[in-house]
């Protein structure tokens, strides 16, 4: 019974933590790819994303910061202590998602960084 209840709890925070992982995602990515944009050009793929990795998990941790800020003022209260699943979890969305666009930069196809919700489009 109790086992029941915990998982109904976290699939409730999980979807919580999904909504807001990707609003993070959405508020960092442009951000990302411009910080990004001009140091990788000499890099192989492996210290690409090592480098990718590090500068998004800067950008997201900060972006988490200042939601979980504005949630508390909004009273809708995301816990302190999923900034680090938060910032995890978006990261390792946004690293794939700025690794393609800085491909398609690179080949010239496109030079605008498109946000995900353009991309989805």
């Amino acid at each position: 019974m109790i086992e029941h209840f915990l998982r109904l709890l976290e699939s409730r925070n999980q979807s919580k933590i999904d909504t807001i992982v990707a609003q993070i995602v959405e508020a960092s990515f442009e951000e990302v790819c411009t910080k990004i944009s001009t140091r990788c050009n000499a890099m192989t793929l492996s210290e690409t994303r090592g480098y990718v990795r590090v500068r998004a998990a800067q950008i997201v941790r900060r972006h988490t910061r200042r939601q979980i800020a504005r949630s508390r003022s909004a009273s809708q209260g995301i816990p302190e202590r999923w900034a680090n699943t938060i910032t995890r979890q978006a990261t390792e969305r946004i690293v794939p998602q700025a690794l393609r666009q800085l491909s398609r930069s690179i080949r010239g196809r496109s030079t605008r960084v498109a946000t995900p919700a353009q991309r989805a489009a």
